[in-house]
């Protein structure tokens, strides 16, 4: 009877119960076309034996600029298996538990404030919507953070935490760009630290310098081709409209119900308890990440959702600080049930504002139509490999990836030739109306085939008014043919 009992059956009793929640909700198809470029990469691996550098599909030829890490590890784990590929990213994200849990415990003393926050971390309606049925490199980010600081909390302790963080950092430099995060956080902790008199020892000092030097350099590696030809103009690439569908899709109140009321709640009195009462160096430590977050979006050198996924993990780990304060404090007043109906009370909200509006969020999220998969498996039958397909640049890494065709746009910028110009010229290919415009446009870029996807008709497009009454397209399901 005492397993029954421990905290650590709960907590594998929960990482189980995530990892089938996230299951039932994988479907055939991925939720986002980000999925199939990683499943390019992931298939060129396999085949080649090599890493792709430069594909000569994506805007008809271009370099690839992107950390591979997480291409090779899941083209060696999953050997190209659709079942792996989707289970072993939804494993790992929620196998993350455990390592939240150990930080948790940094934050309170009390097992059940901790495991009531990796239940609240666990069912953060905006972590999962952005994580589930998604090929996603964060399957690995997000372990690899939390491992991150972990052991930089222990590395006082004992070596092999130095020797893990090392190594997380390292891994988290080779898998993506949003490791600069740690860079920022790093210097903003370091001067929270000065100017509140938090001490730090040697070694976390040493520490926070590998941390800063080895992910600049190990980006620096990866995308120097860009930075010398855009220089810091790389850093601002994420200005894009583009990413900001996620804010333009949700007005502020959705955002927030959607990234957890109740762990932002917690985070207030956790930021209130930790700056005005007992200074924590943990959360100190997430206050600069918060901080990093915001300044590194705001001058755009992070995304919207690499923002929001960062955020919600430190709003989770803010609030099991927060709800232990809570707790505490509710000792002090007369009423000696004050306290259980706190309980009551956060248990309540966990089911109205996590765990219900997870299940709402998820289902609401559509994948990527069978019909739109469909269409470029035939047109992968039906046209020659050197062909040019047109497309909205949200399929571009689908034609890559499916068809096996060269597209004129994907959502890959670095590097990319003309964007802003090429984005006009998609514009008027759906949008015009005088053949003639068109045809020098159809030229310019080498256009084969020219799709219609569902998404056009948010704009009010039906079919392309230039290829009515002309013999220079044949319409073949929902692609048009150029034939002269």
């Amino acid at each position: 009877m005492k397993i029954f009992r421990s905290k650590y059956f709960f907590l594998f009793i929960l990482f189980f119960t995530v990892l089938l929640f996230r299951m039932y909700f994988v479907t055939e198809n991925f939720n986002n076309s980000e999925a199939y470029f990683h499943l390019r990469h992931i298939n060129y691996i396999l085949e080649e034996k090599s890493i792709l550098y430069f594909d000569e599909l994506s805007f008809g030829g271009k370099y690839v600029l992107y950390p591979h890490f997480f291409h090779i590890f899941m083209a060696l784990f999953s050997l190209g298996n659709m079942f792996l590929l989707k289970f072993i990213p939804e494993f790992f994200l929620a196998g993350s538990v455990f390592l939240f849990y150990l930080i948790a415990k940094e934050l309170s003393k009390n097992n059940k404030i901790v495991l009531f926050s990796c239940l609240i971390y666990s069912f953060t309606p905006l972590f999962l919507v952005l994580t589930t049925n998604v090929l996603s490199v964060y399957s690995l980010i997000v372990p690899l953070f939390l491992l991150a600081i972990y052991c930089f909390l222990k590395i006082n302790e004992r070596r092999v935490y130095l020797y893990g963080f090392m190594i997380s950092v390292f891994l988290l430099g080779l898998t993506h760009i949003s490791s600069f995060l740690l860079v920022g956080t790093s210097l903003l902790f370091t001067l929270m630290c000065i100017s509140e008199d938090l001490i730090l020892t040697k070694l976390k000092k040493e520490a926070l310098f590998f941390c800063i030097l080895i992910i600049s350099f190990l980006l620096f590696i990866t995308y120097h081709k860009v930075f010398f030809v855009q220089g810091l103009g790389l850093l601002f690439q994420n200005l894009d409209t583009v990413n900001f569908s996620i804010i333009a899709d949700n007005n502020l109140v959705n955002l927030i119900l959607l990234a957890g009321l109740l762990p932002i709640v917690l985070s207030l009195f956790a930021f209130y308890n930790c700056f005005f009462k007992k200074k924590s160096e943990l959360v100190f430590l997430l206050s600069s990440l918060l901080l990093g977050i915001l300044f590194l979006f705001v001058l755009g050198f992070m995304n919207i959702k690499d923002s929001l996924i960062y955020l919600t993990i430190s709003f989770c780990l803010l609030s099991c600080y927060g709800l232990d304060f809570l707790l505490k404090y509710t000792e002090k007043f007369r009423w000696n049930k004050t306290k259980y109906f706190l309980v009551f009370l956060v248990i309540l909200a966990f089911f109205m504002f996590s765990f219900y509006p997870s299940l709402y969020a998820l289902d609401g999220v559509k994948p990527i139509s069978s019909e739109k998969i469909n269409d470029f498996l035939w047109l992968k039958r039906h046209s020659d490999s050197n062909d040019v397909v047109l497309s909205l640049e949200n399929d571009g890494f689908i034609i890559t990836a499916i068809a096996n065709r060269r597209n004129v746009i994907d959502n890959d910028y670095l590097l990319a030739p003309n964007l802003n110009e090429r984005k006009e010229d998609i514009k008027l290919l759906y949008k015009g109306w005088y053949l003639g415009n068109i045809k020098g446009l159809i030229e310019k870029y080498n256009i084969k085939w020219i799709y219609l996807p569902d998404e056009l008709r948010v704009y009010g497009i039906e079919d392309l008014i230039y290829a009515r009454n002309s013999d220079c397209f044949i319409q073949r399901g929902n692609f048009y043919e150029v034939v002269c």
